[in-house]
C-alpha cells in the first residue's frame, strides 16, 4: 500500500509541473493584465519559469524515486498514472478559472500544448530509465 502512495504522489508531481508549464502558456493575456506586465515580457519570462520549474521537478522526482527505491516495473508505470492527475487538475482550474471572451490564446499554442503532453511520456520514460539503471 505504502508503494501505490508513493507512485502516486510522484505521479501527482509529474501532472502538476506539466499542468503548471500548461497554464502559463495558456494564461498568457491574463498574466500580462494581471501584472500589467507588456506582452513581450510575459512571453520572455512564462519560457525560464517553465524550464525552471521542469529542472527542479525532474530532480525532486530522480531524488524520490531513489529514495524510495521504485524498481523498473514501478518506475515506468508512472508514465501512465500521471495522465488521470493532469486532466483532474485542467479541469477543475478550467471550472475555477474559465478564459474570459477577451482572452484567447495564440494559435500555434494549441500545437505546442499537443506536441508537449504527447512528448511528456517518453520524458517521465526517459527519467525512470535513469533512475532505475543507477539502482
Amino acid at each position: 500500500m505504502k508503494k501505490i502512495i508513493k507512485i502516486n504522489f510522484i505521479s501527482i508531481i509529474y501532472a502538476l509541473s506539466l499542468f503548471i508549464a500548461i497554464e502559463l502558456i495558456i494564461n498568457v493575456y491574463r498574466i500580462s493584465r494581471v501584472t500589467k506586465w507588456n506582452l513581450d515580457v510575459v512571453m520572455v519570462i512564462i519560457p525560464v519559469i517553465i524550464l525552471i520549474g521542469l529542472i527542479l521537478s525532474t530532480l525532486l522526482v530522480i531524488h524520490l524515486t531513489k529514495r524510495w527505491m521504485l524498481n523498473k516495473k514501478i518506475a515506468y508505470w508512472l508514465a501512465l498514472i500521471w495522465c488521470p492527475y493532469f486532466i483532474l487538475f485542467y479541469y477543475i482550474f478550467t471550472y475555477l478559472f474559465p478564459l474570459s471572451s477577451g482572452e484567447t490564446m495564440f494559435p500555434i499554442f494549441n500545437i505546442l500544448i499537443y506536441g508537449i503532453i504527447v512528448l511528456y511520456p517518453f520524458y517521465i520514460l526517459i527519467i525512470s530509465r535513469y533512475v532505475t539503471s543507477e539502482n
